[in-house]
């Protein structure tokens, strides 16, 4: 650099209280950008994930699918999420109304369809014996007032490998399933059972209150609900949930930023 064009040669003339005000200046500047979050970064820290593409995270999702004891090993999605992107797809929100765990598990798998009455628990017995290693059992049941599952189906089932047992009607026994390591989905819990009719329908497509079940779709089950998700539309909805954890985590590093959701949300 030339002695021309250097402010600093020996001819300028700087006051004390010119250094002072740089000084202050670029120390004030210095503090904002410490203490200003960096939106740009936090949001590139949000999009790293233990999936490193969407490919991955479908994949994962898939086995998780063919596994049992998923609370245990599905701890990267959840009901509601599922409920948002499948809002996001059909419309529809896929939740199974009032159902809800008996004892806190989590599942995750294939649907094998069962449809009875609360007088018949004989068709649950026999469901067990024709699902497959990984299904889970959904069972729509016509009243509420006698139960349809206890602990001996559940013993049952967990022996064979099913993945867990979702009731739209009522089961008993919960003073041994909230013990067991079998996931047991119900709306209710009453003491008394009905009779081993055998009058039921297994692997048929199933429709009530403007919910559709069919034989091969997708279940997930948490401490929120049960979901759930059509064959036909599975790998959108998990790009959807794909896409929804992204944006979650970028709010969620925003919040932690400093950020007012209102904001964020941009609902002012």
């Amino acid at each position: 650099m030339s002695v021309k064009n250097n402010k600093f040669h020996k001819n300028s003339k700087i006051s004390p209280n010119s250094l002072l005000r740089k000084f202050s200046s670029k120390k004030t500047k210095t503090k904002l950008e410490n203490s200003e979050p960096n939106i740009s970064k936090m949001e590139s820290q949000a999009d790293e994930s233990e999936f490193p593409s969407f490919e991955s995270f479908l994949d994962a999702v898939k086995k998780a699918s063919d596994s049992v004891n998923m609370d245990k090993t599905l701890d990267f999605i959840f009901t509601p999420q599922i409920s948002d992107a499948l809002q996001k797809i059909n419309g529809s929100n896929g939740v199974i109304p009032y159902v809800k765990p008996v004892n806190g598990k989590k599942t995750f798998g294939r649907v094998l369809t069962v449809q009875t009455n609360e007088i018949d628990w004989g068709t649950s017995v026999k469901a067990i014996d024709e699902a497959k290693c990984g299904e889970i059992i959904f069972i729509n049941v016509e009243g509420d007032k006698a139960a349809i599952w206890g602990e001996l189906t559940s013993k049952a089932a967990q022996k064979k490998g099913i993945s867990g047992t979702i009731i739209n009607g009522a089961c008993r026994d919960f003073d041994a399933i909230k013990n067991m390591d079998f996931p047991v989905f119900s709306k209710t819990i009453v003491p008394n059972a009905g009779k081993p009719l055998l009058n039921g329908k297994i692997n048929i497509g199933l429709c009530f209150d403007g919910i559709e079940v069919n034989p091969g779709d997708y279940i997930l089950g948490d401490e929120c609900g049960v979901v759930v998700i059509p064959q036909k539309i599975f790998d959108d909805v998990i790009k959807s949930l794909w896409e929804i954890k992204i944006s979650e985590r970028r709010i969620i590093a925003l919040i932690n930023g400093g950020k007012s959701l209102l904001e964020i949300l941009k609902l002012n």
